[in-house]
C-alpha cells in the first residue's frame, strides 16, 4: 500500500519526473489530490497526519483515508457543516482530480 500514500508532495520543489506522475495519477481513476496552503510545509504534514486516525461510534480507532482521491468527496459529504469547515481549515482550496476531471471540494466542501 505504500504507492497509495500518504504522499504530501510541495509541487513547487518536486523532480520533474515526480509532476509528471502526479500528471498521470490525476489523469487516472486513482486520482489525486490538489492542496493550495499558507501553511508551512511541514506544519501542514503535522495537521494532516493528526487526521488521518478517526474515532468511530463504538470507540475504535479507524484509519480516515482522507488522502485517497476517490474517497475525499464521500467523506466530505459525512461531515457536518462545522467539521468540515475544522477538517479543511489549513487550505485556501483543497481539490480532486480523477480521470482528469477536477473537483473542488473547499472552500464548498
Amino acid at each position: 500500500m505504500a504507492d497509495a500514500g500518504p504522499w504530501l508532495i510541495d509541487f513547487a520543489e518536486a523532480a520533474p519526473s515526480v509532476k509528471q506522475s502526479l500528471f498521470a495519477m490525476g489523469a487516472g481513476a486513482e486520482g489525486v489530490s490538489w492542496l493550495i496552503s499558507a501553511y508551512p510545509f511541514p506544519a501542514l504534514a503535522e495537521v494532516l497526519a493528526g487526521r488521518l486516525n478517526a474515532r468511530v461510534p463504538d470507540r475504535r480507532i479507524a484509519l480516515l483515508r482522507f488522502y485517497d482521491a476517490r474517497l475525499t468527496g464521500e467523506i466530505a459529504g459525512l461531515f457536518s457543516f462545522t467539521q468540515r469547515i475544522e477538517f479543511f481549515a489549513p487550505t485556501f482550496d483543497w481539490l480532486v482530480q480523477i480521470n482528469g476531471e477536477l473537483t473542488r471540494l473547499h472552500p464548498h466542501a
